[in-house]
């Protein structure tokens, strides 16, 4: 019987240390994306491209901050720091009218240039 974590397993015996939701352009799947876009010279090939997967880039890290803010502001919560969800409505509202609302447009664009194209 094992006693300690195989590698790649998450465990959460952590004392008093808090692990974030890591954003997604900090990860090894980012870097991984962002080679095959390069290499399939999508950026050359179709226009938006890169407004469309910054955008999407963007809103899927939007998600980890959020959540990483909601995880710390229930702890305030909690000891009576704070008393309102006045700071994560507007970090959620930030989010939509940033990446969110602006991977809309751009994206649209994106498969509608790849439409045209091919």
């Amino acid at each position: 019987m094992r006693s300690h974590p195989i590698v790649g397993q998450e465990t959460d015996t952590y004392d008093n240390y808090t692990v974030y939701m890591e954003p997604f352009s900090k990860t090894e799947d980012y870097l991984k994306m962002n080679y095959f876009i390069i290499g399939m010279k999508l950026a050359d090939t179709y226009k938006y491209t890169d407004p469309c997967v910054n955008n999407v880039v963007g809103s899927l890290d939007s998600e980890a901050y959020f959540a990483n803010h909601m995880y710390d502001h229930e702890k305030l919560m909690e000891t009576g720091e704070r008393t309102t969800y006045f700071q994560p409505y507007l970090n959620y509202t930030g989010a939509i009218a940033g990446p969110y609302s602006d991977s809309l447009p751009n994206c649209y664009s994106f498969a509608y240039d790849v439409y045209q194209y091919e």
